[in-house]
């Protein structure tokens, strides 16, 4: 299994120095922050999603490629059995 990377480092960064550097009754000010953090977790998702869709698309294409030759070869060896046996 592949562990990801983390996201969003440098806002991860900027909350927790917000919350350090505000007092209890002034935390409110980091919601801008979080959006911020939200923001780029939900975009780092999507990315992460569509490139597994592209490559799982590449996948069922060489999946869908290495099928149709096979098929072919064995259609090929198939014809070629009956000509023997039609020349016996």
């Amino acid at each position: 299994m592949v562990t990801p990377e983390p996201v969003c480092e440098d806002v991860k960064d900027k909350i927790i120095d917000c919350y350090n550097l505000s007092h209890p009754d002034e935390i409110i000010k980091c919601w801008d922050t979080i959006g911020e953090f939200s923001q780029c977790v939900q975009d780092a998702g999507t990315k992460r999603l569509h490139a597994r869709n592209e490559r799982d698309a590449r996948e069922t294409a060489r999946r869908s490629r290495y099928v149709a030759r096979a098929r072919e070869h064995a259609l090929k060896e198939l014809s070629s059995d009956d000509e023997q046996k039609r020349k016996l």
